[in-house]
């Protein structure tokens, strides 16, 4: 019953998209159902789908960098750590664009990238990576 309650909002949200500006965020929370259905295929195609809508007209903001952040950790979930790097390194040059390399979310995704870097045994860049998100912290938190 909940596989076909999740395929049923997914139709709903196929067929309600309308051209308000948001349509790509119909797409992203399709894909997140289809994640969470194990539907892999279709998941990745909503997410494409997302994403090239807001290339359009929001390529750089951190809601382009968020949706981006979230594919590649699908695809990092998957060892398609080909696929997931390029991901993480443009929403990491997002993220420095917008709050810099001093902040939480520039941290975050340094933490992300370092995680996937020790999975495909790229240890040196890894510690550099995670180290480097332990030492923003701290200085946020005062810890350092």
């Amino acid at each position: 019953m909940r596989i076909l309650q999740y395929g049923l909002v997914s139709l709903f949200i196929l067929i309600d998209i309308s051209s308000n500006g948001q349509d790509w965020k119909l797409y992203a929370d399709s894909a997140k159902i289809f994640e969470g259905q194990r539907k892999a295929d279709l998941a990745i195609k909503y997410y494409d789908h997302a994403i090239a809508l807001l290339k359009t007209d929001s390529l750089g903001t951190l809601t382009y960098g968020k949706l981006i952040t979230d594919l590649a950790i699908f695809y990092g979930n998957r060892a398609q750590y080909q696929k997931a790097e390029p991901l993480f390194l443009e929403a990491m040059e997002v993220r420095i664009k917008i709050f810099g390399k001093e902040s939480e979310s520039y941290a975050e995704i340094c933490n992300n990238l370092g995680l996937l870097y020790n999975r495909m045994g790229q240890y040196s860049k890894s510690e550099s990576l995670l180290f480097e998100a332990l030492e923003i912290r701290g200085k946020i938190s005062g810890k350092n």
